[in-house]
């Protein structure tokens, strides 16, 4: 199934609500944006 240009902004949404606001159990109660950030403040490297 290919998204319709109505579709898109609603996908777009989701994604971010999963990786910026949702909290994984199994990133410890964190977003993935959150864990990529302490893991590479961390490691001290630079994510882009």
């Amino acid at each position: 199934m290919v998204p319709t240009k109505l579709d898109i902004p609603v996908i777009e949404d989701y994604i971010n609500w999963y990786n910026y606001i949702w909290l994984h159990s199994a990133l410890n109660y964190k977003s993935p944006v959150e864990m990529e950030l302490e893991l590479s403040i961390k490691n001290n490297k630079y994510v882009a």
